[in-house]
């Protein structure tokens, strides 16, 4: 899985920059704390410039990585396609941006995180109890975020003066709840906006009013008759996977051989497999698994402090006056 993962050249936590330092210097309290860290890492390439093969192949790399790093007790938080990258040479996805990231070894925080982006994120987490930290994240609303990347890719998220673009403009600019009315609003009518669609991403789009429609129901049957978070979890992850095995997505677009160039059952059924064979804990960590990961991550995860050392103004005096040219004595002729 490292491949779908950035790649850290090297990283550094600023000293003294810590949120609890700063809350007890103005006298708020609060749970938890965030300090600033500086990375660097290998440049990588915007999903949005992939074909359609490709999308669905980056794409579902970061589901699948996504999967993989949920089982072994790190939970993302933000999937998005603003962070789904591709690698530059070999096109594969690469899933990034980690820095409210939670990991399930450590003591968790009660309502310290409420992250996500808008217009990607679960109908259920569009919502004020959400943001009020009353409603815990769990794997299905991480999972619902992947599904939405598809409609937002397939009619321009990215491309804002095209006509198909204006369909899903004001998710972006739309409060939580506005934009559950929009989303909703927009499933209803899902297949009327197949037009505006480019044919190579026809499949693609396809492959999205399914997930959506089953996102919706998914969503309604649950506000009606609640279930445990790994119930809910586990439906979502079955009806993922039964979707991407329906061979109807991609045939049913055949009109053209461009919109078809590459979906064959082989190449869909590879990442399929691929995805299973890392299905999640939906119910979470158990005590010795989290004990072992505690351990392999406070020996490796210790990042070096950057220090700056601030000059006194009697060393800049100094510094000064050495970088002048010496005086030369006047002459004695």
């Amino acid at each position: 899985m490292t491949v779908h993962l950035p790649e850290l050249l090297c990283y550094a936590d600023v000293r003294g920059t810590d949120t609890g330092r700063i809350r007890s210097l103005v006298g708020k309290p609060g749970n938890g704390y965030r300090i600033m860290r500086m990375v660097v890492m290998k440049k990588l390439a915007k999903v949005t410039t992939l074909d359609a093969t490709d999308f669905l192949r980056a794409w579902l790399d970061a589901v699948t990585c996504h999967a993989f790093l949920w089982k072994h007790g790190i939970e993302h938080g933000d999937p998005s396609l603003y962070n789904i990258m591709c690698h530059p040479e070999t096109r594969r996805g690469v899933l990034t941006d980690f820095d409210l990231s939670i990991l399930q070894w450590e003591e968790r925080v009660p309502g310290c995180d409420r992250t996500g982006t808008v217009p990607f994120m679960a109908f259920e987490l569009l919502d004020d109890a959400y943001w009020n930290g009353d409603i815990v994240r769990y794997y299905h609303h991480e999972m619902e975020a992947f599904i939405w990347c598809l409609p937002f890719m397939c009619l321009g998220g990215f491309v804002g003066d095209s006509v198909r673009h204006q369909v899903i403009a004001d998710w972006v600019k739309a409060t939580p709840s506005q934009c559950h009315e929009k989303k909703a609003s927009f499933v209803k009518k899902i297949r009327q906006y197949s037009s505006h669609v480019p044919l190579t991403f026809a499949a693609c789009y396809e492959l999205a009013t399914e997930l959506c429609w089953a996102a919706n129901d998914s969503s309604s049957k649950f506000a009606r008759y609640p279930a445990t978070p790994p119930i809910q979890s586990l439906h979502m992850w079955t009806m993922f996977l039964a979707a991407l095995k329906m061979s109807s997505w991609r045939r049913q677009v055949s009109t053209s051989q461009m919109s078809m160039q590459g979906l064959d059952d082989t190449f869909v059924a590879l990442l399929v497999e691929r995805l299973e064979i890392h299905q999640p804990q939906f119910d979470g960590l158990d005590d010795s698994m989290k004990s072992a990961l505690r351990q392999i991550f406070l020996a490796e995860s210790e990042p070096p402090a950057l220090h700056v050392k601030v000059p006194t103004l009697k060393d800049r005096m100094k510094g000064r006056q050495d970088s002048r040219p010496p005086s030369i004595p006047p002459s004695l002729d």
